[in-house]
């Protein structure tokens, strides 16, 4: 009876325990090993385990949740790190943004992407790629999202048409007009649209004409200001004014090591007319390049009203030399001679005479000074000088310092000409009212005073 009910009980246990769900139990290590008669011997090492599992020879592990992970992983079961990759370490540094995994020798290391592109993988929403040759991405037209539309869609706001033919009808959500342009138009909002018209306001054609690299205005009538925003009144057809009385109007630069002109000025060519008219404590002031050259050059005629000085250099700083004045246009030279036994003879610079007229009507004026004691001479000229003879054929030697004075060639008979260009001059006619001044001469004045009334602003 005793054997009978001990029977009983390791029955009922072996019952229970194989009826327990066994995920509710914590495993532990244990080991399985297969047999020559093929049954599972187990070496249980804690909690139950069932045997109608197909177990696999060699070493099984039961594993605690809380047991900790090796290998390429580090911490517990449920909660692992990577660390590693097929047993390479990964390095703890924090990657920046853009930077990949780089082996170093020893671990992978976060670095930046160096070297040529060696692939490339099509992302969500595209097809294709690939790992050499020419590699095409397509649009995955199955794939749906609001912000991807078909190259065929259409367009709205400034743009009409499709995304990959669309044509502008539009700036900043004003429209353009549709009319098609002409050369040199330009867009010109009319109040509710742009469209195509011509480069000026008011109406009327273009301005401007650009013919083998001349761009002129389109009528001689236009006149052209620069520096001004309005009409500045005056009658020149071009108008240049400076910013300001330290900056110039208007500079002209030719080339520099040529021959060209920096200015060419064309004035009219009766009286009054002027190629250049300039105002200032300097009117023109001229700049020579070399001392060969020329500040001021006047081909034909040169007049002033003031002095006609030579400026110089002395002790008490520069001074002004001035040249002699004359009725009529001489040339003169000056030299030193002898009498020799009572005779002498002076020919002339053949230069000289070359540039005088000596005749009859227009002898040589000859002035003598001698530099000794004399009873008397006398002179006599010819076409190319002149001979001294002493007086009562006395047989003197003595020096002598002669001026020579001719009509210039060309200039024979100019004598104190008229010079009605006198009557702009404010200098010669300080009164704008005087009455020898001309009516034709006052009205210049007048409009002349008018422009430099302007120019006595800066």
């Amino acid at each position: 009876m005793k054997k009978l009910l001990i029977g009983i009980i390791i029955s009922l246990s072996v019952t229970f325990l194989y009826g327990q769900n066994f995920a509710k139990f914590k495993y532990q290590k244990y080991t399985i090993k297969e047999h020559q008669n093929k049954t599972v011997n187990t070496q249980i090492k804690g909690s139950p385990v069932d045997t109608t599992k197909n177990w696999i020879e060699g070493t099984a592990v039961v594993v605690d949740t809380s047991d900790s992970v090796r290998g390429d992983l580090k911490g517990t079961v449920l909660n692992p790190t990577v660390i590693g990759l097929r047993g390479y370490l990964i390095d703890s540094i924090q990657p920046s943004i853009g930077q990949v995994l780089q082996w170093n020798g020893s671990s992978w290391t976060p670095a930046n992407p160096t070297g040529d592109i060696t692939a490339v993988y099509a992302g969500v929403g595209l097809s294709g790629g690939g790992t050499q040759g020419d590699i095409t991405l397509s649009f995955d037209q199955a794939w749906g999202d609001s912000r991807y539309v078909l190259q065929n869609s259409g367009v709205g706001g400034d743009l009409s048409g499709s995304i990959l033919n669309p044509t502008v009808v539009g700036l900043r959500g004003r429209p353009i007009s549709s009319t098609p342009p002409s050369p040199g138009q330009v867009l010109k909002w009319n109040g509710s649209q742009w469209e195509p018209s011509t480069d000026q306001t008011g109406g009327g054609g273009e301005l401007w004409h650009l013919d083998n690299s001349w761009l002129t205005p389109t009528s001689s009538s236009y006149h052209v200001g620069i520096g001004v925003t309005s009409n500045p009144g005056f009658n020149e057809m071009l108008y240049v004014e400076g910013g300001s009385y330290i900056s110039g109007g208007l500079t002209v630069a030719s080339n520099s090591n040529g021959s060209s002109d920096g200015i060419h000025a064309i004035g009219g060519d009766q009286s009054g007319g002027k190629g250049v008219l300039a105002y200032g404590y300097q009117g023109v002031h001229g700049w020579a390049a070399t001392s060969s050259g020329y500040g001021v050059y006047s081909e034909g005629n040169f007049a002033a009203t003031g002095t006609k000085s030579a400026i110089v250099r002395t002790n008490d700083g520069p001074r002004k030399m001035y040249t002699i004045e004359a009725p009529e246009v001489w040339f003169e030279d000056f030299g030193i001679s002898e009498l020799k036994d009572g005779y002498a003879k002076v020919e002339l610079d053949p230069k000289f005479l070359q540039v005088v007229t000596i005749d009859h009507d227009h002898p040589l004026l000859v002035f003598i000074t001698l530099m000794g004691p004399a009873s008397g001479f006398y002179v006599k000229t010819n076409d190319t000088g002149f001979e001294v003879f002493s007086s009562n054929n006395e047989k003197i030697n003595v020096k002598f310092m002669y001026r020579v004075v001719a009509k210039r060639k060309g200039y024979e008979n100019v004598r104190m000409e008229p010079a009605e260009i006198g009557y702009l001059d404010h200098y010669v006619y300080p009164d704008d009212n005087d009455p020898d001044i001309p009516p034709r001469f006052k009205a210049l004045r007048a409009e002349r005073e008018r422009r430099f009334k302007k120019y006595r602003q800066y």
